[in-house]
């Protein structure tokens, strides 16, 4: 046994390294050794110990080093500090937000106490554009800091004082919002229906300001679908290797490839899913260039390695743990549940008619579909009960069609607004169709079937079950991967 797994870490060096730095980036930020358990579940299965030990270490002592001072939880600080804004986006409730997130540089207390490196969030209440803070600026803000954990604090900015201006930088931010609030008022004008507006904007532009539509998708399980990340991507990209294939040569494709993949990371922002995402589908292209075999999970840990080294505190972000739990479980549980349903989805040589075609298709898709929500909800559903203590059950149905399904109105969008470029005429028909599709497609998810909504409640229990259940699953789907034996491996994004 102990050689099946030397040969899955040594097919799969980057996720071993990946991993070892998360571990010692988690003991540092929970104060715990249960992360551990991860480590000595699968480190004895390699050689090289010492390596991932020594990054282990250097991992727990960076976080350790970065960390703000130890605060108790909800304290609160008045005081005047020097804000850092790193990104902007729409938050709307009952009235009009935005909500910046950044560092405060440095931050005096009443008391005269110094706090340096704090990251944290504010809100902006119905800001115009002359009114609101501007991200090409470094910030005096004057308010209350308040402790929501050790890496997060919120702001509450003193309406008296406001915020003057200290230094003029230069920030993507502050371009990437107005380019987004440029396309959001383009949307708004051709999309008359404020629902489908809001939710063909959010899969654009990664912004949904929309209360009802995301607390719709919140009921069903369907945050993901909002998120831009892996799909997003290959989406793009297969929409371009489609058209530039017909007039490049494949290593120029991928150059172009890699030049509009870059433009449209600059243009999202670095979301943890996007940045996981992004940071795969570098690994993937450049391995296309320099014609190198690649692997999905040896990006998968490349995209851990480099996402943990820019920000250390983003392993406590649910949008990371959910990004990178079901990118892992798609690549290693989906071809082992879709093994086991090939006993019920029998495949066929051939099909004699074109029902039967029709019918073998069809199953096909519902089992891979099948495979893939099984696969992920075995990994995630017990850190979305740990976190948010319930699970939509009718989640368990929606991933299986709606996720492929949102992509439909994102089709119509691009077709009418090609339309919109080279056959004005037909744009007004071609937006109504759009807006039309969109509207049934939301629908589905603003309107569920009432009679079999249920919801899955849980007690809190220790985060140490976690680390142990995700390490024997961990375990189990190497040893099943290894026995196959099958050196076919599908890239994926997710």
């Amino acid at each position: 046994m102990k050689t099946l797994f030397w040969n899955f870490w040594k097919h799969y060096p980057a996720l071993y390294f990946g991993l070892s730095l998360l571990i010692g980036v988690s003991i540092a930020l929970t104060h715990s050794l249960s992360p551990l358990i991860v480590l000595f579940s699968y480190i004895f299965f390699r050689r090289e110990f010492l390596v991932a030990f020594l990054l282990t270490l250097c991992g727990y002592l960076y976080t350790a080093h970065i960390l703000p001072p130890p605060l108790p939880q909800n304290l609160s600080l008045k005081g005047t500090g020097l804000f850092h804004i790193r990104s902007i986006s729409p938050c709307s409730s009952f009235q009009k937000r935005l909500l910046y997130h950044g560092e405060f540089i440095r931050f005096t207390t009443e008391t005269n106490e110094t706090l340096s490196s704090i990251p944290a969030f504010f809100f902006l209440t119905n800001p115009t554009e002359r009114s609101r803070i501007t991200a090409n600026h470094i910030y005096q803000l004057s308010g209350e800091l308040k402790v929501m954990r050790p890496t997060s604090f919120f702001f509450k900015l003193d309406k008296k004082l406001g915020f003057k201006k200290k230094e003029k930088t230069f920030s993507l931010v502050e371009i990437r919002y107005k380019v987004k609030k440029t396309i959001a008022s383009f949307l708004e004008e051709k999309i008359p229906h404020p629902p489908s507006f809001a939710f063909l904007n959010g899969l654009i532009t990664g912004n949904l300001d929309d209360r009802l539509l995301k607390f719709s998708f919140s009921r069903l399980g369907l945050q993901h679908v909002m998120a831009i990340s892996g799909s997003h991507f290959a989406f793009l990209i297969y929409l371009l290797s489609f058209v530039l294939h017909r007039f490049l040569t494949k290593r120029k494709s991928l150059f172009v490839l890699l030049f509009f993949v870059n433009l449209y990371f600059l243009f999202i922002g670095p979301a943890p899913s996007i940045q996981r995402a992004y940071l795969m589908v570098q690994v993937f292209l450049f391995a296309q260039i320099f014609s190198k075999k690649s692997y999905s999970l040896n990006a998968l840990g490349c995209a851990l390695f480099v996402a943990i080294v820019i920000d250390p505190f983003i392993v406590q972000d649910i949008g990371f743990q959910l990004s990178f739990l079901c990118t892992g479980a798609l690549i290693l549980g989906t071809p082992l549940f879709s093994s086991l349903l090939s006993t019920v989805f029998k495949k066929r040589e051939e099909a004699p008619t074109f029902f039967h075609q029709v019918v073998y298709k069809t199953s096909s898709l519902l089992k891979e579909a099948l495979s893939l929500s099984l696969a992920i909800n075995l990994w995630i559903l017990p850190l979305l009960l740990y976190d948010f203590h319930k699970f939509p059950l009718l989640s368990l149905l929606y991933n299986l069609f709606f996720p492929l399904l949102s992509f439909l109105p994102l089709l119509f969008l691009i077709f009418s607004l090609l339309a919109h470029l080279f056959l004005p005429f037909l744009a007004p028909l071609c937006y109504w169709i759009t807006t039309f599709v969109t509207k049934l497609t939301i629908d589905l998810v603003l309107y569920p079937p009432a009679p079999f909504e249920a919801t899955l409640f849980s007690s809190q229990f220790p985060m140490e079950f976690l680390i142990l259940y995700w390490s024997l699953l961990f375990l189990g789907f190497i040893y099943w991967k290894e026995k196959q034996k099958s050196e076919k491996e599908f890239f994926v994004f997710l």
